[in-house]
């Protein structure tokens, strides 16, 4: 018995081909980007953020400034995300992460798409991991970064 929860444990924690440390859009240019576009369950936009006349306005609300400057969360922020860990590379596990399809109706994420003229990066948020970080996901698209 105790040698075969070893043998468990230890199958848990197998080296996979997973770029710990790295950055999550390593080729990202944020300077290119010209569009954000939220979405949750069913695919539904929340939100669509465009550049206007070097300023991000939201295109929903006739292209009013999202909020006041100091408010704003940074760009930069996109950048520096680094892959912490992989929780699991199986879909059945997804739903429990909030990392799951976005087109599915009962999806608890949200898909974040950064669109520029090179492509789209993109990244599913799902549920907070519990302190300052959450479960994310980045989904299979054609023309992702």
């Amino acid at each position: 018995m105790i040698a075969a929860a070893i043998w468990v444990s230890s199958q848990r924690h197998l080296s996979r081909d997973v770029d710990i440390g790295n950055k999550l859009f390593p080729d990202l240019k944020l300077g290119e980007i010209r569009e954000i576009d939220v979405t949750r369950g069913s695919a539904k936009r929340v939100v669509t953020l465009e550049i206007r006349e070097d300023a991000w306005t939201v295109a929903e609300r006739e292209h009013y400034p999202p909020m006041p400057p100091r408010s704003r969360p940074s760009r930069s922020a996109w950048r520096t995300l680094r892959i912490v860990e992989e929780k699991t590379s199986d879909p059945k596990n997804y739903a429990a992460l909030a990392v799951e399809d976005i087109a599915e109706p009962a999806a608890g994420g949200a898909q974040v798409d950064l669109k520029s003229a090179t492509g789209i990066a993109s990244l599913i948020i799902g549920r907070n991991s519990g302190g300052h970080a959450n479960f994310v996901r980045k989904p299979a698209m054609p023309g992702a970064c």
